[in-house]
């Protein structure tokens, strides 16, 4: 098996969990947990992302951990907006479709909170 073969494996493994990581989070935010616990999952999905060749994910859970750690307030919000985009890059990456970030509006939302 090439390298390619063996990444888009992992890619494809990794896509088919991300829903459960959606599911989760989303708990959290429905719980009123703590912000630290968001900061980390956000943390986590950055590192994976890049992990696994999803950069979208990576820059995503980069700006809401940002927004986690220096604007706690505004972390619920934020992160609510990204599970729709994290959504919206499953669904994309499940069709073998690149997605972009920079020409989504609730990204631009989120980085807007992130400055």
């Amino acid at each position: 098996m090439s390298f390619d073969e063996m990444l888009k494996n992992l890619q494809r493994d990794y896509l088919q969990s991300l829903p459960e990581k959606i599911s989760d989070i989303q708990k959290h935010i429905s719980a009123g947990s703590a912000v630290e616990m968001l900061q980390d999952a956000f943390h986590k999905l950055k590192g994976t992302g890049k992990t696994y060749g999803i950069p979208e994910i990576s820059v995503l859970a980069a700006a809401v951990e940002g927004i986690c750690h220096d604007k706690p307030k505004q972390a619920a919000p934020a992160a609510s907006q990204a599970l729709l985009i994290l959504q919206d890059i499953h669904s994309a990456r499940n069709a073998n479709l690149q997605f972009s970030l920079d020409d989504d509006p609730r990204f631009k939302q989120i980085r807007r909170l992130n400055n």
